[in-house]
């Protein structure tokens, strides 16, 4: 049994340099229209981010780390849970 893509997709054409009627796109420095996005996300789309793990075994008071940076963790001792935390820290964007 053969698809009828013309019956699942529309066929109603906008160029790039108009918005989606109905949408709500912003024009782009490109001359297009896109979605508007934050800072962050930005980033996130278009920059391989590096992430670093700080391990201490003990408190010295002070980190290396800078605690508002989201690309960087700071573990003080180190247990059988310290490889998941530092898996599961990589693995989330």
């Amino acid at each position: 049994m053969a698809i009828n893509y013309a019956r699942i997709f529309n066929r109603r054409v906008t160029s790039q340099s108009q918005p989606i009627p109905g949408s709500n796109q912003v024009r782009n420095s490109g001359g297009g229209y896109s979605w508007q996005v934050d800072d962050w996300t930005r980033l996130d789309r278009f920059l391989i981010l590096a992430k670093a793990v700080v391990v201490g075994m003990t408190s010295n008071g002070f980190t290396l780390a800078d605690p508002n940076d989201r690309g960087l963790l700071d573990v003080v001792g180190f247990d059988t849970s310290a490889p998941a935390i530092i898996t599961d820290f990589f693995r989330d964007g």
